[in-house]
Formats: C-alpha cells, structure tokens, sequence
C-alpha cells in the first residue's frame, strides 16, 4: 500500500516541506524520474486508515553527505498520554544512518514497542507519523514512496534496489545499514581511475621496498623510500652513480602527492667509530668517575682500532 508516493499523482495532499520533482527536471533522483523534494522535517499528521503491516519503507536519495536521521509517531493512546513525554509513544533519534546516494529505509513495525517499553504501538490506530532525514532548504533529500509492506527485512515494491543502493533497517530498535549486492558494484569512472592510481604507486613502493631490502634491512612501507635513499649498494653500476627516484605512496603523504626523493648523497664509513658518534657502551673493568666530565655520555679519547 503506497500512503504517499511523492511523485505528483498522490490523491491526498503533499505534506509541508515536500515539493514535486516533475521528470527530466534538474535535481531529483540520478534515473531522472519523478521524485518529492524535502527540505524539512517530513510530517503526516491527522491519519485515519489503518497502518498495520509487517514493515513501513521509504526510499530517498541524499546527493551529499551522511547523517543519523530518526523516527517519531503517535497512536491514538500516546496523544492522550500523561507519559508521552516520558517515552510512551516511538522517539526514536539518531537511529536510522542515511549514507549518501540512494537508501531504501526499512521500519519493522510488526511489532515495534514504545519507546518506554511498556506496551506495543498500536500502527493499526496511528495519528501522527515524522521522519528526520536531516534535510534542508540548501541541502534537499529526495523521496519516493512511503508505503507499508509484507516484507518485514526485505524492500518490498515498488522499489527496486540495484547494486550500490544502502539499506537501512530499523528492526526492535537495534540499527543495521548495509550495502545492496556489494560485489556487483560498478565503481564510477572516477573511482575506478583512483583505483588504477593507487594500484600503480602501491605498485612502485613494493619495488622500493624490495631494493631496500636487498641490504638485508627490512623496512615498513613508509619507510621505504628514505631507506632506499641512504642506502649506498655494492653494485656501482646498479646505481648509477648513488642516484635513485623512489614514489612513496603512503595515506600520510603530502597534499602535492606522491614523495620524490632525487639524488640522496652517498656518505661513506657511516658505521666507523669518528669523534662525531658517542659510543653506548664498552667493556669496562674499572670504573674512574661516577661522572662523565665533558658531557652526558661515553665519549672515546683513544682507540685501539675500528671495529
């Protein structure tokens, strides 16, 4: 049973906040069809028909960003409550996740307790029912569709979820939200041009990372490109002349992209024991001061060779 579809042909009128997207109209759903624009809360108050189903559903399309939307509903019994303010009717905030793109929003309500818990909401007598699915006047959702279905987890008609589509389901109270047939997804031509990107420079820093541990050093792969570049290999003519161009791809890299490291200097004796470089430790037999005169460490005066 469709109780508004939102695309022009409802008999009933269109709640506030809600407009119609004719076809072909700029906005609206990516297929083009027609759609209700919502750029408020949505509010269907003053119901007289019966809302008993296995589930109530609504398919929207958000062309930005990402929210908690939620869920409010009165029956005949919590208009007239002393305890409505106090949970005995359906509250329901920050429980539905609404991805971007397009969510097919799925209420199990067969049956669906108070917010209070103390007794079961009574669909078949509603009287007010509102959704926030955080949409304004500069960032609209669209809407197609709400309507009470058979199918308790499932989407049921009109509706018809491709590939990609996100599914919202609100079931006891406990949230689920998962993409529609994840493995048939065709990413967009973007996505799939960052894919190649990415797989290209993952790529390149694999084979940094192999030449770095041809010195018998292991390194993390965001290391590896300044590893590589210190290193000064056995095999002049492998290195033409200690030049290397390695592309460090890691999730931290620059804003400029991927790191170019050009023309590392070659140092030699970098493991000799010069004045420039403390010792940590010798093997000591007798112990002259508690105290190191010139400084915070062991320091080398005279050796009896390299090591």
């Amino acid at each position: 049973m469709i109780i508004r579809s939102f695309t022009g042909d409802d008999s009933s009128p269109l709640p506030e906040n809600v407009s119609v997207v004719p076809e072909g109209t700029d906005g609206g759903f990516p297929d083009g069809k027609p759609s209700g624009r919502l750029t408020g809360v949505l509010r269907i108050t003053d119901i007289a028909e019966s809302w008993a189903a296995g589930s109530i559903q609504l398919t929207l399309y958000r062309p930005t960003g990402a929210i908690a939307g939620g869920v409010e509903a009165d029956d005949a019994v919590s208009l007239n409550s002393p305890e409505r303010e106090y949970g005995d009717r359906i509250s329901m905030a920050r429980r539905l996740m609404l991805p971007q793109g397009i969510t097919h929003i799925i209420l199990d309500i067969n049956p669906m307790r108070t917010t209070q818990g103390n007794r079961e909401f009574d669909f078949s007598r509603i009287r007010e029912f509102t959704m926030h699915l955080g949409a304004t006047q500069d960032a609209p959702v669209y809407l197609r569709h709400l309507r009470l279905c058979v199918e308790r987890d499932t989407v049921g008609a009109p509706a018809v979820p491709v590939p990609g589509d996100s599914i919202s389901c609100l079931q006891n109270q406990d949230q689920s939200c998962y993409t529609y047939e994840l493995e048939n997804v065709i990413p967009a031509p973007e996505v799939q041009a960052l894919q190649k990107e990415l797989e290209a420079e993952t790529g390149r820093l694999q084979q940094a990372n192999r030449v770095a541990q041809i010195a018998g050093r292991q390194t993390l792969y965001v290391e590896a490109a300044e590893l590589v570049a210190k290193l000064r290999k056995a095999d002049a003519q492998a290195c033409s002349g200690g030049l290397l161009l390695v592309a460090a791809w890691c999730t931290a890299r620059p804003a400029d992209g991927a790191i170019d490291v050009i023309g590392a200097e070659v140092q030699r004796h970098l493991r000799n024991g010069k004045p420039k470089h403390h010792p940590i430790g010798f093997d000591v037999f007798k112990v002259v001061e508690e105290e190191t005169a010139d400084g915070d460490g062991a320091q080398a005066f005279h050796r009896g060779g390299e090591w």
